[in-house]
């Protein structure tokens, strides 16, 4: 099936259009405050008093648009950390590989729909650099809760908070799942609702929509024989994203505080399993901190045992104590483990992808950088 990013590539012109995200996805937090991507800040509107069809064309939502065609992404209200800048806010000269940016590839068919329509009007508007788009987003990020079970040493979110999606939200999902290739759900932990799981069953069986996929980030602790038989019987309908961020239990559990190691390793078992016999896309992602840098080739080792795709994620925030682009002592050591991890995970012939994306953000937090500087107020050690 045609996709998106292929297709832009195939028609040689990727280096020339900016981050996709504006003309492609929708960030929708839990109190209903809607953004183009979970690391822009710029409010498009709130889904609880607007229509989706206000939002997407609001002028907010115009004016990041045309912020990002003219290649100011600091004025679109971007995070320079972002998998498509890479640390800077300078001009993208070549974009990210595919399997870095935050959506996945974009599914553009062939015949006749709904979804079809919708889905060329959204390639049509990006490939013309329009700032007010037709149809709408494809790719739909959801904020479920900020609660969670697991309190991991490089996150920031309250998860003793009682924020929780509400149920006039709900009913717009099902709506906006008649539209759209994927409906993302993260958090917290989604499965800490106890209320998400019927919800992943009445979207199951309402959707009429055969393009659209499921996308869950979790911790896997919650996900008991139940709801991996639900996943294993519709697994061509659902991605999973499962963060794992260490491979040895003494530094799993130092950073994945509240979660055993144990337990987590069983889940991952049953999933490879479905994997293979009912081919479910599944990702490991392994956020790379200073505690887990040794570790990177076990981490590949782990993901050739279950013959798993993983993903290497470069730690984000100002968690001066784990987050080594803050630290120019330790870029050098960094670089090299990183690349001799590259090396090992393409000699054992694992899926794998992120190394391309942590060593350009490496390279762009040296001295006298953009992104050197403005982190340098939060960090003495880069003064």
């Amino acid at each position: 099936m045609p996709k998106f990013y292929k297709k832009i590539n195939e028609l040689n012109i990727a280096d020339h259009l900016p981050c996709p995200q504006a003309w492609t996805t929708n960030f929708l937090f839990a109190n209903g405050n809607v953004t183009c991507c979970t690391q822009n800040s710029t409010s498009l509107g709130n889904l609880e008093n607007n229509s989706l069809e206000e939002i997407w064309n609001s002028k907010p939502a115009q004016r990041i648009r045309a912020n990002m065609l003219a290649g100011d992404y600091l004025a679109a209200g971007c995070d320079a950390e972002c998998p498509f800048l890479r640390g800077s806010y300078k001009p993208v000269t070549s974009p990210p590989p595919i399997e870095e940016l935050i959506p996945p590839d974009i599914d553009i068919p062939e015949e006749d729909n709904e979804y079809s329509r919708n889905a060329i009007q959204i390639l049509d508007s990006y490939l013309n650099r329009k700032t007010v788009c037709s149809g709408l987003p494809l790719f739909i990020d959801i904020f479920w809760l900020e609660k969670c079970n697991a309190a991991c040493i490089q996150c920031n979110q309250n998860h003793n908070s009682s924020l929780l999606i509400s149920n006039n939200l709900i009913s717009k999902i099902f709506e906006i799942s008649k539209h759209s290739n994927f409906l993302r759900f993260q958090g917290g932990e989604v499965f800490a609702d106890p209320n998400f799981y019927p919800f992943l069953l009445e979207l199951s069986k309402l959707s009429t929509n055969k393009h659209l996929i499921i996308y869950i980030i979790t911790n896997g602790v919650f996900l008991n024989d139940r709801i991996l038989d639900h996943i294993s019987d519709n697994a061509t309908n659902f991605k999973i994203l499962l963060s794992i961020d260490a491979v040895n239990k003494n530094t799993f559990e130092y950073i994945r505080k509240n979660l055993k190691f144990d337990r987590i390793v069983s889940v991952i078992q049953k999933l490879s399993k479905i994997a293979h016999e009912k081919n479910l896309d599944i990702v490991l992602n392994y956020c790379v901190m200073k505690s887990n840098l040794d570790e990177l080739m076990d981490a590949c080792s782990f993901s050739k045992k279950y013959d798993l795709p993983i993903n290497f994620a470069a730690i984000q925030g100002n968690f001066g104590f784990e987050n080594f682009f803050y630290d120019q002592s330790m870029h050098a050591i960094a670089v090299q483990k990183l690349l001799a991890a590259q090396k090992f995970a393409n000699t054992i012939n694992i899926k794998h992808s992120g190394f391309e994306g942590i060593l350009n953000r490496i390279s762009n937090a040296t001295p006298g950088s953009e992104y050197s500087l403005r982190n340098s107020k939060l960090n003495p050690t880069l003064k």
